[in-house]
Parts: structure tokens; C-alpha cells; sequence
């Protein structure tokens, strides 16, 4: 269901207001949770490829592997399977290294 969600805001009807909204929604949402691995992945080329934002990912397992390699950002939060991946790591295991990783412009 997700990925034909992505396929039809890409071939975007500009007349269906329920899909224009829908795009908005997934463009400015900030945080995204409970998704299965491909979908993280799917969400974050969707944003990439639709505006001019950079886009970071946090992640602490196998599962993020993907989502973190495809992200402009990618943080790792564990030193386990996700620390392969991400472009870097973190021993603190909750969001705040992101905001030194930000201000540091990496």
C-alpha cells in the first residue's frame, strides 16, 4: 500500500486535492515512525527527489541499514548492524547527537 502511495504522488494528479495535500503532508512531516525498512528507504528518495531539503535518519538496528545509506544524514544510534551503514555513529542511544551533527554541517 505504501509503495503504490509513493508511485501515485509521483504521477501527481495536480486536480486530486486529497493527493496534493497528501505530498505536502510527507514534504513538511519532521518525524516519521513505526515503518518497515523499504518504506523508510521509499520515504526519505521521495523526499529528496521532491524538494531541496536535507534529510537525516536516525536509526539503531538491521533494519535501518538502508533507510541510513540512502539519507543525506544518516546517524547511527547503537554500535550493532547500523553502525556498518550509517555515516556515523553515536554510543548515546537517543536523538540529541543529531543537533551536534547539524551544527557541525556534516
Amino acid at each position: 500500500a505504501f509503495q503504490q502511495m509513493i508511485k501515485a504522488l509521483e504521477e501527481l494528479d495536480q486536480n486530486d486535492e486529497e493527493a496534493i495535500l497528501t505530498k505536502k503532508l510527507m514534504l513538511h512531516a519532521k518525524v516519521y515512525a513505526r515503518m518497515s525498512p523499504d518504506h523508510k528507504a521509499m520515504l526519505i528518495d521521495f523526499i529528496q527527489q521532491n524538494s531541496k531539503l536535507m534529510v537525516a535518519m536516525c536509526g539503531d538496528g538491521a533494519n535501518d541499514c538502508k533507510a541510513l545509506k540512502t539519507a543525506d544524514v544518516g546517524l547511527s544510534l547503537s554500535e550493532a548492524e547500523a553502525s556498518i551503514a550509517a555515516p556515523f555513529t553515536s554510543k548515546i542511544p537517543n536523538i540529541s547527537p543529531m543537533i551536534r551533527l547539524l551544527r557541525e554541517g556534516r
